[in-house]
């Protein structure tokens, strides 16, 4: 593979440049209109702005300011693909430059549109401005990035970046056409492009990577007219058809398990879905029913701030709007019809139990979530990602995340960056995660950027009600190197509270546990004893509180990593104890001076009872079962 990047640049690729651009004609599909103006609505108010921002984007890439990753660099026109002349930004920064998704930005907002929370504010620039920046930027990109640029393997060239900037330049030939003078040699360059995506797709990778590849190429197929077209889109459906039964998961949930990339595949499936709707009804209704289903599980793992929880690699301002997504699924027109409530009629179950005052328990594949109001809580029971496929995983199995009164409490660390450095190996550590650990010792073996090797594996999610409490309950076996062939976490929520987490392991031996709780920045530590710990959250006041005698609650610091590029100290509530197996500890939480009391103990068969009682009534549960 080496050896042919450094030969690429020395030899010539006629298929990629010889090509007569009169001859590459849109077909006119309208299903171009619902694809341009989607992605325009995901990118209105992205990556965490104000209106006024997202406003302003246009106006800035018009004096040359480009922003990704919260990077901000100016660029001189002519533009410095390459990034010689500027202070040094990551891989993925110069990847950003080279997917255009930019020039959405520029693409003028039609006068009759109505403002909207889900429109891209209008520019102060007249419309022919943001036209002919447009165009000069993707006729300097043309003129400087030719297919055998030494380099050019490496970005402009790159399947990824391919995929992403073919994608833009058809909804931008859509949307207004390309100036006369460079009609011609745009749709040459499209077409070579196009070529050589369908030759390099990236099977190697496989996952997201190809799934964008082959999006693009049944985009390009539905676009253009003629055989070759033609036959790519059918090159695309049948690819794509044998993918997403393999990448999407019988409940909806991306294969990568991370809901960043899984918001992001949503999209492509509704990009296929609409290029697709006129010449391909029979796979548009295919990918209508995916879409559907990605949207019941993008809907459960969405806190109620709106913002998907950060599970795996994760960042909130590379996640596409979710209420946008959302509101395309939703307003496709029937159910799905793999999606079942009972397991003996469908591939999965997808169970919601709810109480008289409209508190929910819901389960989606391996998820399992409480809300009640404003209060969220998602306990994620699922592996790690694909076992093929483990570039985005963490050490997180059986990881919680939770909203109070609509603002998140316990948080995931996130993802800083994808450099091979020290935040990347935190973010990725059982440490920056809401998980028991064991001897010091991490869930999985994690090495470069984006490997994987040793690893644990879940059980199956279990739940149910007992009395007042829904329950969930899981264990894994990512410990049993050292002797702890089995760990288990099992939570319970009752309407009004309290919140129980318990976790146990089994073995023999002694070891030291540690369970941690990342609280949420703006979450206020407003007293503290050796086994409870007050926090303030806007005009919410709770109480967390150990369940273990002998684990006493500390406080650490650590990092909340909500974009790339981003982070923030916050304080991560530890207990730790040490205990010959089988063993137990555990919290709950509570409002401040809710009266609720609890205990654990351990059964002489090695089960775990948790005793609770109130002033009114008492309750004894079996975390592990009876």
């Amino acid at each position: 593979m080496l050896a042919r990047r450094r030969m690429f640049p020395l030899v010539p690729h006629p298929q990629y440049v010889d090509i007569d651009g009169c001859a590459v004609v849109p077909r006119g599909n309208v299903g171009f209109d619902a694809i341009v103006t989607r992605q325009r609505r995901l990118r209105a108010g992205a990556s965490g702005e104000t209106a006024s921002d997202a406003g302003g984007r246009a106006d800035k890439l018009v004096a040359g300011e480009f922003c990704f990753l919260n990077e901000r660099r100016v660029l001189p026109f002519p533009i410095d693909w390459r990034l010689t002349s500027v202070e040094p930004v990551s891989h993925l920064w110069r990847f950003h430059l080279h997917y255009h998704e930019f020039l959405l930005d520029l693409l003028p907002t039609p006068s009759d549109e109505p403002q909207t929370g889900l429109t891209q504010p209008r520019s102060t620039q007249p419309a022919s401005n943001l036209a002919n920046r447009l165009w000069a930027i993707v006729d300097d990109w043309i003129a400087t990035n030719p297919v055998g640029r030494p380099g050019a393997l490496a970005d402009a060239w790159h399947p990824f970046c391919l995929s992403k900037r073919i994608a833009v330049w058809l909804m931008v030939w859509h949307a207004i056409e390309p100036p006369d003078e460079m009609r011609d040699r745009f749709a040459a360059s499209l077409e070579g492009q196009i070529r050589f995506l369908e030759h390099h797709l990236e099977w190697d990778l496989r996952g997201n990577h190809l799934l964008e590849n082959l999006r693009t190429l049944a985009m390009a197929g539905a676009f253009l007219e003629g055989v070759v077209a033609e036959q790519r889109l059918a090159t695309a459906e049948h690819l794509l058809r044998l993918q997403l039964a393999e990448q999407i998961l019988p409940w909806g949930e991306h294969f990568e398990r991370s809901p960043m990339y899984h918001a992001q595949m949503l999209g492509a499936v509704l990009d296929v879905r609409d290029a697709v709707a006129e010449t391909r009804p029979d796979f548009a209704a295919v990918c209508r029913d995916d879409a559907q289903r990605m949207g019941t599980f993008l809907r459960a793992v969405t806190h109620p701030d709106g913002e998907v929880a950060l599970l795996s690699d994760t960042a909130l301002g590379e996640t596409p709007r979710i209420d946008v997504l959302l509101a395309e699924v939703e307003g496709a027109a029937r159910p799905p019809a793999s999606l079942s409530a009972d397991p003996s009629t469908g591939p999965f179950t997808m169970s919601t139990t709810g109480t008289s005052d409209g508190a929910t328990a819901q389960v989606v594949g391996d998820s399992w979530t409480w809300r009640n109001g404003s209060d969220y809580l998602l306990f994620d029971a699922g592996p790690l990602g694909a076992d093929e496929l483990p570039a985005h995983a963490h050490c997180d199995l059986l990881t919680l995340e939770a909203s109070v009164g609509g603002r998140r409490v316990f948080v995931d660390s996130g993802v800083y960056d994808y450099a091979d450095g020290e935040m990347r190996r935190h973010c990725r550590s059982t440490a920056a995660h809401n998980v028991l650990q064991i001897d010091g010792v991490e869930q999985c073996d994690m090495w470069s950027r984006f490997r994987m090797g040793y690893r644990g594996h879940p059980s199956s999610l279990e739940h149910g009600r007992e009395g007042e409490f829904h329950w969930c309950r899981a264990t894994h076996d990512a410990y049993r190197r050292i002797g702890v062939p089995r760990v288990g976490r099992w939570l319970a929520c009752r309407a009004g509270g309290p919140w129980f987490c318990v976790d146990w392991a089994t073995g023999k031996g002694r070891h030291e546990f540690v369970d941690r709780l990342h609280l949420a920045p703006d979450a206020s530590i407003v007293s503290e004893s050796p086994h409870a710990v007050g926090i303030k959250m806007g005009e919410r006041s709770l109480e967390i509180r150990s369940l273990t005698t002998d684990a006493e609650i500390t406080i650490e610091r650590g990092w909340y990593c909500p974009d790339f590029g981003v982070r923030q100290q916050i304080r991560v509530l530890t207990l730790t104890t040490s205990s010959a197996l089988p063993a137990c500890l555990g919290w709950m939480v509570q409002e401040a001076g809710q009266d609720d009391r609890a205990s654990l103990s351990t059964r002489p068969d090695g089960g775990v009872e948790l005793r609770t009682e109130n002033e009114e009534a008492a309750f004894v549960l079996q975390p592990t079962g009876p």
